[in-house]
């Protein structure tokens, strides 16, 4: 069964720490890449149809707005690839949902699939990824 992943941002959601590519690069090689900690809203997979209209799961993933046309809106390079990993392992941990991270196609001629659906982003969350990314900047001025 296919399923489709509509990556788009907000400004709702804080932005990582701004790193630069040879940065996460090292932290990849440092096996340390869940150090660099990229916030995101997934929304609960729902049905839908392909162009063809065979069933199909769809599920929206929210980033911030300044990370995204930063990082990720030219869909290639490290950033790009960091994000799918981690979109993948999102949606797999959280809905027990088995994707084939090797098989994946990135739909060019289309925005997203169906109509997103709104995000319920917690204020909590917020606080709580700002926190620590304080926490963070106070370990590295030490």
């Amino acid at each position: 069964q296919k399923f489709f992943i509509n990556v788009c941002h907000t400004t709702e959601i804080p932005a990582p720490k701004d790193i630069n590519e040879s940065e996460l690069h090292k932290l990849i090689e440092d096996q340390n890449a869940s150090d660099f900690k990229v916030p995101l809203s997934v929304t609960k997979p729902r049905d839908g149809k392909d162009k063809s209209g065979n069933k199909a799961l769809i599920s929206d993933v929210a980033v911030n707005t300044e990370f995204y046309n930063k990082k990720i809106k030219r869909g290639d390079g490290l950033f790009y690839q960091f994000l799918i990993t981690l979109v993948f392992e999102s949606i797999e941990q959280k809905y027990k949902i088995e994707l084939d991270t090797t098989n994946f196609v990135q739909l060019q001629h289309r925005a997203c699939i169906d109509k997103l659906v709104e995000h319920q982003i917690y204020s909590r969350d917020v606080k709580h990824v700002q926190q620590f990314h304080e926490t963070q900047e106070q370990l590295v001025c030490f």
